[in-house]
């Protein structure tokens, strides 16, 4: 790939890209970051093997980004505001007091951080659709804006209650 095509890539692509990283949990440094690298991939790469090329660009990104967060969990930006609304659930309540479980609020921080890069079948992170959920949306209103079905929805919050309840109760 030749100079001036790189850079018209990455103008018509970089802002989205790193906007999405940061949606998705990264701060806006470890994005940006991110996106460098991806775009040192792609000048790397042959291009003719490459016919999606945004899809290319955000699939190595969010390889390139999970390998980064599994080697340093702190890249994260930990959304305080959904950590507080499900810490002041009086189900979570009441689980910390019957569990008596000193660690409860590191481990629902650490749950909110897997739910900020899990991305649903619908294409959204679960942590947005968590947010509709605490924000008093219905299950079929946060279909509707996601465009998808009410099961789907469903599901993807059962898998995620699930995977918080395991993160809970893991005795770390």
């Amino acid at each position: 790939m030749n100079k001036k095509q790189l850079t018209n890539l990455y103008r018509k692509y970089n802002r989205d890209l790193v906007s999405s990283l940061q949606k998705v949990g990264f701060v806006k440094e470890n994005a940006e970051d991110i996106a460098q690298d991806v775009w040192l991939k792609m000048f790397e790469t042959d291009m003719k093997d490459i016919k999606n090329i945004r899809g290319f660009l955000y699939t190595v990104a969010i390889r390139i980004g999970y390998d980064l967060r599994n080697r340093n969990r702190m890249l994260i930006d930990v959304p305080k505001d959904i950590v507080k609304s499900i810490s002041d659930n009086e189900s979570f309540r009441r689980w910390q007091n019957t569990e008596n479980d000193s660690n409860a609020y590191d481990k629902l921080i650490s749950a909110v951080c897997l739910a900020a890069i899990h991305t649903t079948s619908f294409g959204t992170t679960i942590l947005d659709v968590i947010e509709d959920q605490l924000n008093g949306m219905t299950q079929q209103e946060i279909a509707t804006k996601y465009r998808t079905t009410r099961q789907s929805v469903s599901i993807e919050l059962k898998k995620w209650y699930r995977k918080i309840r395991d993160t809970m109760e893991c005795k770390c």
